[in-house]
């Protein structure tokens, strides 16, 4: 069973790795990531609602790794 952020975390690789799944296990540079992708990946993280850094891409390179130091946005109330 994958927690959200990881199903969030796989497609978002799958889609910028040009793969049709990625699996908890799969790590970011593995699977062709570099730095221009790592910023995309934080981009398209915080669109999804979640917050990773550069830096934790780096550091934490599977998608089960950086799933555990993801933080959900806060949602503003107004």
């Amino acid at each position: 069973m994958h927690t959200p952020a990881e199903e969030i975390l796989c497609r978002l690789m799958a889609e910028l790795a040009g793969r049709a799944r990625v699996d908890v296990d799969d790590r970011f540079f593995d699977l062709g990531g570099d730095s221009i992708t790592a910023m995309q990946l934080v981009s398209r993280a915080r669109e999804a609602g979640l917050v990773i850094t550069q830096r934790g891409v780096f550091r934490c390179q599977s998608v089960a790794e950086l799933a555990g130091m993801a933080r959900k946005m806060a949602t503003r109330s107004s």
